[in-house]
């Protein structure tokens, strides 16, 4: 048991109950949300696991159970899945294409930024950097909600507000205070700034490897890097 599971420790626990299954050769096993939770998380990540739940899902499954609210995460989901020939039936809910790791080196494309566009603004950076790597995401004030390889990635845009100047402790805590269970990554997006970094460096490791916490810094040119 993990004390945060992630969407990969559920999908690989229901791969493993598929292969017990079969090899018992059952037709079917049913699973309840409250039951997968319990079993593999000590902390709160029920929305990851109905998810989880959902995402192994094949033609053929079904539904006895559904969630009655409106995130889609209850304990009461079950689910019953059937074993026969599971291996050659097509997912009914399709994964999201990956995407490449930040900091993957490209091959110079027609349509790259040139060089002399400097200081693009964060927003079309991430989001030029996205589509670079392939990876989809959806727009949502100031936050971006990118597809990850195993889940949601939330990406928290560092909007220069009226008034007095937040230091980047502040920001840090802003985005603590939103910070929640329904993403498998949170990162912060600023502009890449040595007195930031510097400070990012000093928040223990611990903490940043608990919460899958990673700082996104925007370079001059609008390349993005990844701490």
């Amino acid at each position: 048991m993990k004390e945060y599971a992630k969407t990969k420790d559920y999908v690989d626990y229901l791969e493993q109950r598929f292969n017990e299954a079969e090899k018992e050769q059952l037709e079917y096993i049913e699973i309840l949300a409250k039951e997968l939770h319990e079993a593999l998380s000590e902390k709160p990540t029920l929305p990851t696991c109905c998810s989880a739940m959902r995402r192994v899902m094949r033609e053929g499954d079904e539904i006895l159970a559904e969630t009655d609210n409106a995130s889609g995460s209850s304990t009461k989901l079950r689910i019953r899945y059937c074993i026969t020939d599971r291996k050659n039936r097509t997912f009914v809910n399709l994964p999201k294409r990956r995407g490449r790791p930040i900091g993957y080196k490209q091959e110079k494309k027609a349509n790259s930024v040139k060089k002399e566009q400097l200081h693009l603004s964060l927003k079309e950076a991430i989001i030029s950097h996205l589509k670079d790597c392939e990876i989809s995401y959806e727009i949502k004030d100031h936050i971006i909600l990118a597809q990850g390889e195993y889940g949601i990635w939330k990406i928290y845009i560092d909007y220069a507000k009226k008034g007095p100047k937040n230091g980047f402790t502040k920001k840090i805590f802003d985005l603590l205070v939103q910070f929640d269970d329904t993403a498998e990554k949170s990162s912060l997006l600023i502009m890449s700034n040595p007195v930031y970094e510097k400070e990012w460096l000093k928040l223990s490791d611990i903490v940043k490897q608990k919460l899958n916490l990673t700082l996104l810094k925007c370079t001059p040119h609008g390349k993005i890097k990844e701490m």
